[in-house]
């Protein structure tokens, strides 16, 4: 997983332009204002705040509602701090942070995580520690990316490899299917060179303690076992190139397969130019 100084050094630093700007945003308020009306006094909860960019629009869309926002990088609690000034922001693992909340009697209204599902390795753990600090009947919404979104970053921009689920329906059912008044939503972003769908799912449910409503695990064997034998696999291609002597045609011809392609491999029969110095940048 992600340090906590490499999350903070590549969050966005504008928390004020991007509350404005992220179209996800503007989609999840709406499932939420489905749900619960405008200006009506809520407390609220941004599990991994980042920086701060959501509970600035939260308090933009609910002015009387308190805030609280938890995160593990101090950097981004640092942007946050400045990004909503009256919110109350604490630095910690959410192991730490939400039992602390659940040991001190809060409880919240609005419920609220952000891209942040796909990094915990058993979500039905951090669903469960969210809802511990859920009031009766609380609002509970979440992101997480769908898709190669990779495949969309600029050629060269680093890639940090954070992610441990990538969730298709089956395992957005799994996990919220027996929630109360459950609502699942595709917002598409756009599609890879390779036809791939890239996008975000939107999810919104009440909290309810009964058992029953429990998100069950994605880690069962036999629920593994049905998806291999019932989703189509993984296509990997790899691109083979034979060069030499190519400094004025290298760099383009990879440029035109990044994205496309999985893997490179260049095989070089001699080349005495820059060939190869351009290939390995």
């Amino acid at each position: 997983g992600q340090s906590a100084e490499d999350y903070g050094a590549h969050a966005l630093q504008d928390p004020i332009a991007e509350s404005e700007a992220n179209p996800r945003f503007e989609e999840i308020l709406g499932l939420i204002a489905s749900r619960v009306p405008d200006g009506q006094a809520l407390r609220v909860l941004d599990v991994s705040c980042g920086n701060g960019a959501m509970l600035r629009r939260i308090a933009k869309a609910y002015p009387e509602a308190a805030l609280t926002g938890v995160d593990y990088s101090s950097h981004v609690i640092d942007l946050a701090t400045r990004a909503v000034p009256t919110a109350e922001l604490r630095c910690g693992d959410w192991r730490e942070t939400l039992p602390a909340l659940a040991s001190e009697g809060r409880s919240f209204d609005l419920i609220f995580c952000g891209e942040f599902l796909e990094h915990v390795e058993h979500p039905e753990d951090l669903i469960a520690a969210m809802e511990a600090v859920a009031a009766p009947g609380a609002t509970m919404a979440l992101t997480t990316p769908c898709g190669p979104w990779t495949d969309l970053m600029p050629h060269g921009q680093p890639i940090l490899r954070g992610h441990v689920h990538a969730y298709d329906v089956l395992d957005i059912g799994r996990l919220f299917g027996a929630k109360r008044d459950a609502l699942w939503r595709y917002l598409d972003v756009g599609v890879t060179k390779r036809g791939d769908p890239v996008g975000v799912w939107l999810i919104v449910y009440r909290a309810d303690a009964a058992p029953e409503t429990a998100s069950r695990t994605l880690h069962d064997q036999a629920y593994q076992a049905r998806k291999v034998l019932t989703e189509r696999p993984d296509t990997v291609i790899h691109a083979s190139l034979l060069m030499r002597d190519n400094e004025d045609t290298v760099l383009r011809c990879l440029h035109s397969l990044h994205g496309v392609v999985d893997r490179i491999v260049i095989y070089d029969t001699g080349s005495t130019d820059r060939s190869i110095e351009l290939a390995e940048t």
